[in-house]
């Protein structure tokens, strides 16, 4: 299972807390957001001819949220 980690502010605004998401909990929270901003955008027609759906989200949200998988 990959995982990413990707920092964002804490609490107080100023200090960086890192986050770490695996692979799932990105699908689960970011795939149906990606998939209907990609139709709305481009169409149907060229979401159908995305050949893996899956790994153009997870690079999207890498993009997104300056992530990077840890190894």
């Amino acid at each position: 299972m990959r995982k990413f980690v990707y920092v964002e502010p804490g609490d107080d605004g100023i200090t960086p807390v890192e986050i770490i998401k695996t692979e799932k909990e990105i699908l689960e929270e970011y795939f149906p957001f990606w998939k209907t901003a990609v139709m709305r955008a481009r169409g149907q027609e060229f979401y159908n001819q995305i050949k893996d759906p899956v790994e153009e989200c997870i690079t999207d949200w890498i993009i997104v949220n300056w992530a990077e998988e840890i190894h």
